[in-house]
């Protein structure tokens, strides 16, 4: 009897070139941002930037582990395959790791890249590469445990078993206009984003008393998140199952889905041409669902301030500033998946030259408040002048314009190839 032909593993579904791409694209931009702040920078200005580095990747966990483990498209798939709990757990984990190599390899950019004396310094470069490292990687194994095992809690927040105390300020008139079950993802990205302030500070603070103590605080959170995963793994699939039916029906419309939230008003859109109107609309409604962007760029706007509060290097500010335009502008390309681009939506719609025009005046809505922030420092500072103004105008217009592009074309090849 001849043998079973090999068959690829179902579970290893290849990404498009153009996910490829972006993640290369978008890592090589964080290395090159790294570079640029580290520069010539002394020791202890690497020290000091690799804790603002830390303190960004621990705001981005914090806002990015929803939106990137759950739901998981390859649940039900998962399900009939009938995986254990300890491949759940490592599939999530790779997931997740891509995230977390994204903020790990700039830390040893930050902390060996150096224009004035390369080889100089190597041990103390070596040992802020380190430290740095464990304290990223402790942020994001928290935050990753707290969000991967969040369903079952978030259930019981939904059906009215708890979070009656917030139910009860939510009657009184506050609190938050979103669904009860979802209140419990909103708190922990406040507990993930404090956690990694507070090992922050400890770190800080004890390198000021002794220097050789600014590693206990990392170490101890790093070991205690790998013993928080580690406690989950015999019944991760418990944690993987509810977790991800919770969030794809929260994706997906089920009864507590998005529509229970305020969305973009189609008439806050006033300042977008009524041609393209409908299509931004739905492209902003889309990106709204998936990824509250709005966090991630206040929290950029804060790291700005922040360096410009410490008279950093213009470099580092310039670099800061592009991670910001490059962020509010690249977000659109998550609309090349298909489940955000629904293909019968792209043929009927428009043509692609306008879906190109729409897409673009739909990044350009970061813009007033990208203006806003420079005006304010140009009032009250002399770092940053009011003719930079109309120079990051222009750079966010350029940027929005190709994002804009290079994202109608991914949809239109991939809708060509499924309908020629």
């Amino acid at each position: 009897m001849d043998a079973a032909p090999h068959l690829p593993s179902p579970t290893r579904r290849a990404s498009s070139a153009t996910s490829r791409l972006a993640y290369v694209l978008l890592l090589g931009i964080m290395i090159y941002v790294a570079a640029l702040l580290a520069g010539d920078a002394t020791p202890d200005g690497r020290r000091v930037g690799l804790r603002m580095w830390a303190l960004l990747s621990a705001g981005v966990f914090a806002v990015a582990a929803p939106n990137v483990l759950a739901p998981d498209p390859d649940a039900p798939l998962m399900q009939l395959l009938n995986r254990s709990p300890k491949q759940l757990l490592h599939q999530q984990l790779t997931r997740w790791g891509r995230v977390l190599a994204l903020f790990v390899l700039p830390v040893w950019v930050l902390a060996f890249f150096d224009t004035s004396a390369p080889t100089g310094h190597l041990t103390a470069k070596l040992g802020l590469a380190l430290q740095a490292t464990v304290v990223v990687l402790a942020t994001g194994l928290y935050a990753f445990d707290v969000y991967a095992t969040i369903g079952r809690l978030s259930q019981d927040w939904h059906e009215g078993k708890r979070g009656g105390w917030y139910q009860s300020v939510k009657t009184s008139g506050y609190g938050f206009d979103i669904p009860m079950g979802l209140v419990p993802a909103l708190f922990a990205t406040v507990r993930c984003f404090g956690a990694g302030i507070i090992v922050i500070l400890s770190s800080a603070t004890l390198f000021g008393m002794a220097p050789a103590m600014a590693w206990v605080p990392g170490v101890a959170f790093l070991l205690w998140s790998g013993i928080r995963i580690a406690r989950h793994r015999a019944a991760f699939d418990r944690h993987y199952y509810h977790t991800n039916a919770f969030y794809d029906e929260v994706l997906g419309g089920g009864s507590v889905g998005p529509s229970t939230r305020e969305p973009v008003e189609i008439d806050s859109l006033y300042w977008i041409p009524q041609r393209f109107r409908p299509a931004a609309w739905v492209s902003l409604r889309q990106l709204d669902r998936r990824l509250p962007l709005g966090r991630l760029v206040a929290l950029g706007h804060v790291i700005f301030w922040i360096l410009l509060a410490q008279d950093a290097a213009a470099a580092a500010i310039t670099s800061t500033l592009l991670l910001i335009v490059g962020l509010q502008n690249g977000v659109i390309g998550l609309l090349a998946g298909e489940r955000m681009s629904a293909p019968t939506l792209q043929l009927t719609l428009h043509s692609p030259l306008h879906w190109w025009g729409a897409r673009t005046l739909a990044n350009l809505r970061w813009m007033a408040p990208l203006l806003a922030s420079l005006a304010l420092v140009a009032t009250v500072s002399d770092a940053m002048p009011w003719s930079s103004l109309a120079v990051w105008a222009a750079v966010d217009i350029v940027a929005a314009t190709v994002a804009a592009g290079l994202t109608t074309v991914a949809v239109e090849g991939r809708t060509r190839r499924q309908y020629r």
